[in-house]
């Protein structure tokens, strides 16, 4: 590695002292947790103090500190969690730039607040890079110095410091608190929390739940009054953000942290707010003090959902896709932070390039009229679908499900949120008698399917434009048949992330209406009734309904 220099000796490692950064990013659809620093901003502010950029690579010190010995001069700052700090026989304080010369000794006393601490090095530690990162995850073996926390003994370097300022300018004292005795950590509600009795969910905001011994990076087990009811949920995994608070089927609570799992199945019934993340993660003492006990609070927000107008909107229904239908909460939000939000639930289920922002729809609709979506994705599955809706609910971010793009008007200021665009498509025979195909099919795609197979039924769909997804949700109709009158059944995405297989008699079905037009669902896919019959027959039938639209529809300029 070059541009290194001699850094520094540990003599004694302290409980749990890690190598860590801002995290490695971009790889949770591989599974690779993003791990980095529990306290981001406690990171970011060591940096500053000596002039490194906010990624470079710092010692996270937990309850317990080490004691170091520089091997050559070095500028160090201290941030976060509040220690008694000794520069060889001399007091120092933390949140200000150290100056230690070959020969020192820095020692970590007695922790007076706060859980952790972090040390940067004008230039950066410098360990490997794995995956982009220099993050430390134990439980994988990744990152860091061999991939553990250090051990007595060690020696680490320090990248470069030449053209690293001398100091922070200027070199303001820092302002956050962390008061003992635990924190209130504020929340928002979960993908999942109207899962839930709305009695249960308040205890988490009026009882005291206290950090387990076995708690870790990865999660915070908390004690305190249970939250029945997750041991009969079957969900589907979902993305798994920092901060989520879910129930496992014992009632028990769990707090995502820094080394989570990249996804997860269990119900997420709140989510702590972005602002409160290191505070939650630095003000709370050591596990298992009575002290320590975090108070969930929700702060006016309601465990139901608080509008009947739906946050899903359906593909193809005809009405204007809207740039001013927006959801306060997350329009007074930086963009930055939603897309970097954005990526990262969805990092488990794809790669989060996929997901473009400011994407023009107007090529992408029967009209070719329309602005651009805030954020895009071309799905290509079933399980994406559900990860990226799931994904902008826990946001509150609009979400818009657009297939083929006929019956669509997009307005020209675009859309705002995040749409998606079914673009994956499956047909399989399920019964003698049953057909089903996946919301993204075409229905020209599916009726030149049935016919080839001898299957009687959507033949006389032939030439519709649009998607069966579209379809079923505006109940689709043609020479006065209804496309609801052939549907057996659909399977419905449900709001907290399960899927549901619905039959044609409760789908609500009227003319250009569904009950998905009124609900949050989603249309995965429908099953069709069919019967044999000679192929000849049905293509001439097929061939019947062409005629029919090329002499009554503009088939050669744009329409709906």
């Amino acid at each position: 590695m070059t541009g290194v220099r001699p850094g520094l000796v540990v003599e004694e490692a302290g409980l749990l002292t890690t190598v860590q950064d801002t995290g490695r990013w971009g790889y949770q659809h591989y599974g690779v947790s993003v791990s980095g620093a529990m306290d981001l901003s406690a990171h970011r502010r060591a940096n500053r103090l000596v002039g490194n950029p906010a990624a470079a690579a710092t010692l996270e010190i937990t309850l317990v500190g080490p004691v170091l010995r520089f091997d050559s001069a070095m500028r160090v700052g201290i941030a976060g969690a509040a220690f008694e700090l000794r520069l060889d026989d001399c007091a120092v304080s933390t949140d200000t730039v150290l100056h230690a010369g070959p020969g020192q000794t820095l020692a970590f006393g007695r922790r007076t607040a706060g859980a952790r601490a972090y040390l940067a090095a004008a230039g950066g530690f410098a360990v490997p890079a794995v995956l982009g990162s220099r993050s430390t995850h134990l439980r994988s073996g990744m990152g860091g110095l061999e991939g553990r926390a250090l051990s007595t003994g060690d020696r680490l370097t320090v990248g470069s410091s030449r053209g690293v300022p001398r100091r922070e300018a200027p070199a303001t004292k820092w302002s956050r608190s962390m008061p003992l005795g635990g924190a209130r950590v504020r929340v928002l509600p979960g993908p999942h929390a109207g899962l839930f009795d709305p009695a249960l969910l308040r205890r988490l905001e009026t009882g005291r739940y206290t950090i387990r011994p076995e708690s870790d990076r990865m999660g915070y087990r908390l004690d305190g009054a249970a939250i029945v009811g997750a041991e009969r949920l079957s969900l589907l995994s979902q993305g798994f953000p920092i901060g989520a608070v879910q129930v496992v089927p014992s009632g028990s609570v769990i707090v995502a942290m820094a080394d989570r799992q990249t996804a997860g199945g269990y119900p997420r019934v709140v989510r702590s707010s972005p602002r409160t993340y290191p505070c939650s993660r630095n003000w709370l003492r050591a596990t298992g003090s009575s002290s320590n006990v975090a108070i969930i609070e929700l702060r006016g927000r309601r465990w139901w959902r608080p509008s009947p107008r739906p946050s899903v909107r359906a593909p193809e229904s005809v009405r204007p896709a809207d740039a001013r239908n927006v959801v306060p909460s997350w329009g007074r939000r930086r963009r930055s932070d939603l897309d970097r939000e954005l990526k990262a639930l969805l990092g488990a289920a794809l790669d989060p390039g996929r997901i473009r922002c400011d994407e023009p729809l107007a090529p992408l609709t029967t009209l070719r009229v329309g602005g651009k979506a805030d954020w895009y994705l071309d799905s290509r599955s079933e399980r994406e679908v559900a990860a990226a809706v799931g994904a902008a609910r826990t946001l509150d971010l609009p979400v818009t499900l657009l297939g083929g793009g006929s019956n669509v008007l997009v307005s020209d200021a675009g859309v705002r949120g995040l749409v998606v665009r079914f673009r994956f498509g499956e047909i399989a025979q399920t019964a003698p008698d049953l057909v089903r195909a996946s919301a993204g099919v075409t229905l020209n795609g599916l009726v030149r399917w049935t016919i080839n197979r001898g299957l009687a039924g959507l033949e006389a769909w032939a030439g519709t434009p649009g998607t069966v997804g579209g379809a079923v949700c505006g109940n689709a109709h043609f020479r006065g048949r209804l496309i609801g009158e052939l549907v057996a059944a659909v399977g419905l995405l449900q709001p907290e992330g399960g899927v549901r297989r619905v039959s044609r008699d409760d789908m609500g079905f009227g003319y250009d209406r569904s009950r998905v037009q009124e609900t949050n669902e989603v249309v995965l896919w429908a099953e069709f009734g069919v019967r044999d019959a000679p192929v000849a027959d049905l293509r001439a039938e097929a061939r019947s309904s062409l005629r029919f639209r090329k002499r009554t529809q503009p088939l050669d300029v744009p329409s709906a």
